[in-house]
């Protein structure tokens, strides 16, 4: 874990923007398309152990949250910044990606779906600091909580709005009472 990085990013960066919306119909197309995603919650946790945030025995994760990619790396050993091909059974969604990167000012790296179930709390931990993250839920609303030196700041997050979150912070995800999906991903944040 690169220490210096993350307190760069604490120190450079704001805990939350919120950067614009994806429409109604681009939510229901990721939302169509996360069926045909299977679980990758195996190789997030292998990345997350090469990185050294984590022992993978040490997993945190709650018992019903998942990911699956829509970008994937083709190279042995991959870095979030590999993870930038799109899976064939998701080039229909390659204008919704475009409007996200259009958002967010730059190409997105290891863009996944993240599924959390009604009143599940994803435990307070701090993310890799190579890539800043952004989230954009699809279904449901969530509470993005991180914790600054003794303060805990919340955001609410409904569908559509798509979230830079400085996770250089030590932060934790609180679901509502409904089945949430998400999308996850990683870019390059330009606060200028």
């Amino acid at each position: 874990m690169d220490r210096r990085a993350i307190a760069n990013k604490r120190i450079k960066l704001p805990l939350f923007d919120n950067m614009g919306s994806i429409t109604g119909p681009e939510i229901h197309l990721f939302r169509d398309c996360f069926h045909t995603a299977s679980s990758t919650m195996a190789s997030t946790s292998a990345l997350r152990s090469r990185s050294g945030m984590y022992k993978e025995q040490d997993s945190y994760m709650p018992t019903g949250y998942d990911q699956r990619d829509i970008q994937t790396a083709i190279v042995d050993d991959p870095v979030e910044t590999d993870f930038n091909h799109v899976d064939e059974r998701f080039l229909r969604l390659k204008p919704a990606v475009e409007s996200l990167e259009k958002i967010l000012g730059g190409p997105v790296y290891r863009l996944r779906y993240a599924v959390m179930e009604p009143n599940e709390t994803l435990p307070w931990h701090i993310d890799q600091p190579e890539l800043d993250r952004f989230v954009c839920v699809l279904n449901g609303i969530q509470s993005f909580e991180i914790k600054k030196r003794k303060a805990v700041v919340k955001e609410m997050q409904t569908p559509g709005d798509v979230w830079y979150v400085n996770t250089n912070w030590e932060h934790q995800v609180v679901n509502s009472d409904q089945k949430r999906l998400a999308l996850l991903g990683c870019f390059r944040y330009n606060n200028e």
